[in-house]
Order: structure tokens, then sequence, then C-alpha cells
């Protein structure tokens, strides 16, 4: 059984990323586009594969996809107490640099309305992914496929541009589907960074400096990675060709709401970083591309250590996500 196949294993053969341009003029690269024999899911047995005609898929509300005020409420969560070198909703991590303490979630700047999770928080994106999907569903579609219903955006997500910020806040669905290029921009539209691999790390470790961040030795559970079986072959056959299928992050038990796991937690003094490996990976600046940390299906046991470089900046699938940093506040020295 493929129980271990991550989100960005290669299928048999290789991928032709299309890049786009929006309005905005921001090149971004859709699901790949793949062509030939890709590798079928073993677990998935013949008998299993529905073939249908092109129906309609059923569809599913926002407000009934994601529930919750919570979820629509742009404030961060921010400590009681706030570091004199880090802003309340950030980690202090000796004084060198802040790093947000959840996984980034995406709001629109102007008017801070909630992006969907489930979509790339673009216009041409969100709007293109959404028409395809609702008969995209029944390729290769296994029974539970047929029946999972497609997340709707909300009706301004697919009208036209908008800018995107990335806000550290506990208990709400963190968003995938990001970009190396639209993670950026989400964290400098609040005035951050992306996080360097070393200090990605270096967070992530904690000041015990462990492998996992609850310590030395994996212990299965306590941060949300190697789930299996792979969502994508709970809806579909193939595991290569359906990486933005926007009903993965739903799933139920799979992506899970910020800080859902108090034992995945980076400390830093009285303080935490939670879910920095496991549950969604996270872009860090490399002008190459780079992600870290494992996502919630990834069938690895490197904990902080775990980074991927084989895709660029454009590259998106629903396991993408991002953290953000910023420098630390000095305090002002008197000579």
């Amino acid at each position: 059984m493929l129980l271990a196949m991550t989100a960005c294993e290669k299928p048999s053969t290789t991928p032709t990323y299309q890049p786009v341009v929006d309005a905005s003029g921001l090149k971004d690269s859709p699901s790949p586009v793949i062509s030939g024999s890709p590798k079928p899911v073993e677990s998935a047995s013949k008998e299993a594969i529905v073939e249908t005609t092109r129906e309609k898929a059923k569809l599913v509300p926002q407000k009934e996809a994601l529930k919750g005020a919570a979820e629509y409420d742009s404030t961060p969560t921010r400590r009681s107490t706030e570091s004199k070198s880090c802003p309340g909703d950030m980690v202090d991590v000796k004084g060198q640099f802040c790093i947000d303490r959840y996984e980034g979630v995406i709001f629109d700047k102007k008017e801070s309305r909630r992006v969907s999770p489930f979509y790339h928080p673009s216009y041409i994106h969100s709007k293109s992914e959404f028409e395809s999907w609702q008969t995209l569903y029944t390729e290769k579609a296994t029974p539970q496929g047929l029946i999972t219903p497609i997340p709707q955006p909300e009706a301004w997500q697919l009208q036209g541009d908008f800018e995107v910020i990335a806000v550290s806040k506990a208990g709400v669905l963190p968003n995938g589907h990001l970009n190396g290029t639209v993670a950026e921009k989400a964290c400098k539209n609040v005035g951050k960074r992306l996080c360097s691999q070393l200090e990605w790390v270096k967070a992530c470790k904690g000041e015990d400096e462990t492998q996992f961040p609850y310590g030395d030795t994996y212990v299965a559970g306590e941060c949300n990675v190697n789930h299996a079986p792979h969502p994508i072959s709970l809806l579909h056959e193939m595991n290569g060709l359906y990486l933005n299928d926007p009903r993965l992050n739903r799933l139920p038990s799979y992506l899970e709401k910020t800080g859902a796991r108090p034992t995945c937690a980076s400390r830093w003094g009285n303080d935490a970083i939670y879910d920095m490996a496991g549950n969604l990976d996270e872009w860090v600046d490399d002008p190459k591309g780079r992600f870290s940390g494992g996502f919630y299906s990834r069938a690895s046991k490197k904990g902080c250590d775990q980074s991927i470089s084989a895709h660029p900046r454009v590259y998106y699938d629903y396991s993408l996500g991002v953290r953000c940093c910023r420098d630390a506040i000095k305090a002002n020295v008197t000579p």
C-alpha cells in the first residue's frame, strides 16, 4: 500500500508547469499538468474506481465548509505580556529574530475577509480551479470521491484581484495551496518576511536544540505527520494528478487547526511555537524554492531537519503553507 506517498513525490512522468500571470503581474503555477501514465495508487482497488459522466459536483458554501466566527476574525492571537524584542503574535527566539507562533491564516488585506483555505489565494487561480473541479472530481474517482462536495469560495474571491496577508492565529484552519511568491507577499504585507532556512530550523528545535519539537526521539502522534492513507487515494485512483483538489484539506482528521496538538510545541522560555513538524509544509526564504517541516501525510521522521528543495517558488499544492519571521526589535542603547 502506498500509505507513505507525499505531496511532492514525483509520479512516473515529469510534470510540466504552466505559468499563469494574473492582473497584478504575479506569475504563478497551477497544478502540474501531467501526460502519460502516472503511477496508480496501489491501495485503491480497480473495483473501487468508478468511471462516470462529468456531471456537475455538489457544492458546499464556505460558511458551512469553514464554520465558526473565529475563522473569519482577522485579529492575530497575542500574548498578554509581550517580549521586548517581538510583537505579541510572535515568539522571541533569544532576541535574534521573531517567528509566528502559528501557521499562517490568509485574509484579504483591504477588507479583512477570510480567503478560502482550500484554493490558491488569488482571484485567477481560485476562479479557474473552482470551475474546473466541478467536473474534474469524477476523474478516476473512488466512491468517496464521487460524493464529497466541492468547497465554494465566497463570491468576492471569484470576482477580482485582492492583496493577501498572513495572520498568526490559534484554533483555526491554516491555508494550504500557497506558492512561494504569494507566501512571501502575505508576510511582507504585515511587515514581516519569510524565515531563512537556518532561522526556521533553529526555531523548530527550541532552546534545547532537539531533533523534534518535543525531544530527540520520534514519537508517533506528537505532531501531525505520517498520516496514512494518503488523502488523494481516498478521492482518486492516481496520486500524482490531483494535488490541488480543493477537498483534500477538508477530509476529516488530516489538516488540523492551528495549535491543535499541544505536544507539537517548540519551547522558547515560557513561550512556544506550534506545528513546525507536520500539519503543513512551510515556505522559507530561498530563491530556488524550499519548504520545511513536513505536512500531515509526509512519510518523514526527520523532524526539524525535514526540507524539500525540488520545486520552484511558483509551485503550489494542497500541502504548502506559510509561517512568517521578522527581525527582533533592538533596544535603544544610549551612548
